[in-house]
């Protein structure tokens, strides 16, 4: 692991950053089966079917605090209150933690999604309910079973969360789930049907910090929710409730079913995978040996836009095959221009306040 260490995330006994790659001296010699990641906690599932947590515990979102003023673990422990059931994944997002098993039950823990209560113990919830699909995003959750996609929580954005959006099932979440009375943006007690076009299947579904993407049986893309980045490709930067279809500007180089969708903080990418290609918004990247190296924007698209990358770069390309040196080139030669503006307005600027001194005296 490598990177920001500072809530104990990277499980290095300490709370320090790490610019390096490292081995997690605590997994050696453990066999990991999953990981998931959060805002500021980690979590990994084992081959013995344990989960361990470890980062902030602020919101309960790595299990059961020992004491009350315990706010961060840097060490992995053990996350216990599951049933003797398969786990076949877990997940993370912000301040939230959960797991499915192989029965279909969903078991949540950290920020309430639900309630305005945080709970630091794994609780099931839709326990009439068997969920094939979770994707977390910082303050709500989609979960997709049989067919049908539920929301949970709430988007922040008041402008993506009008009263009536979808149709409110009919089951109760839990028995726990209160009406919050604290402020008009907290967590609804009853789950939401997320609307979306009749006649396509909904076949995978991803999250974002406050958006979300799915993809039908028909290869379509939909998505919603905050749209201040252009992370919705639609074209703008405007909020949608409800998902909105999106086109991907592949030309139709895809097949049923082939498509998949990944949602970062305020990004989304969607991967064609027979074809081999890359679809991304709002972002330039480079793709070689089957790797992905995000790039800082160079220069501002369109909002919105969806950029055609290949994904299947044949092994020993070099950076020329992929115009990486004519990005760079056109970069360096923006930033001098730029340099040249700042410096000549820095040289009028003195020269004004110099004239205005001798003028005075």
């Amino acid at each position: 692991m490598c990177g920001d260490g500072s809530f104990g995330q990277l499980g290095t006994g300490d709370n320090l950053s790490r610019n390096f790659p490292f081995e997690v001296a605590y997994f050696n010699a453990r066999h990991i089966e999953k990981l998931a990641f959060g805002m500021h906690h980690s979590l990994v599932l084992l081959k013995d079917n344990s989960v361990y947590g470890f980062g902030s515990a602020r919101r309960g979102q790595v299990g059961k605090c020992v004491s009350r003023n315990q706010k961060t673990y840097n060490v992995p422990r053990l996350i216990d209150g599951f049933p003797n059931c398969k786990i076949v994944n877990i997940y993370a997002n912000g301040d939230h933690s959960a797991r499915c098993d192989e029965s279909g039950h969903l078991y949540i823990w950290g920020r309430a999604l639900i309630g305005e209560d945080d709970d630091d113990e794994p609780w099931r919830i839709l326990p009439s309910t068997s969920v094939s699909q979770v994707a977390l995003g910082w303050h709500h959750a989609l979960v997709l079973s049989a067919g049908e996609l539920y929301r949970l929580g709430v988007y922040r954005h008041q402008k993506c969360d009008p009263p009536g959006l979808g149709n409110v099932s009919g089951q109760q979440s839990n028995t726990r789930a209160t009406s919050s009375s604290r402020d008009r943006s907290s967590s609804l007690s009853m789950l939401e049907t997320v609307p979306f076009i009749d006649g396509e299947q909904v076949v995978q579904i991803a999250s974002g910090t406050e958006h979300s993407a799915l993809v039908t049986d028909k290869g379509t893309v939909f998505t919603w929710g905050w749209g201040e980045h252009g992370q919705l490709g639609l074209g703008d930067t405007s909020d949608h409730v409800a998902p909105q279809r999106v086109d991907i500007g592949d030309n139709g180089q895809r097949m049923s079913g082939s498509l998949a969708v990944h949602c970062g903080s305020r990004f989304t990418i969607a991967v064609n995978r027979p074809s081999g290609w890359l679809f991304c918004n709002l972002t330039q990247a480079v793709v070689g040996n089957n790797s992905l190296i995000e790039r800082k924007q160079r220069t501002p698209p369109k909002w919105g836009a969806w950029r055609l990358l290949p994904w299947d770069i044949p092994v020993g390309c070099s950076s020329g095959d992929l115009d990486v040196d004519d990005w760079d080139g056109r970069a360096n030669e923006t930033v001098g221009q730029f340099r040249l503006i700042l410096a000549g307005l820095f040289t009028a600027a003195f020269a004004r306040i110099f004239w205005c001194i001798a003028e005075c005296s």
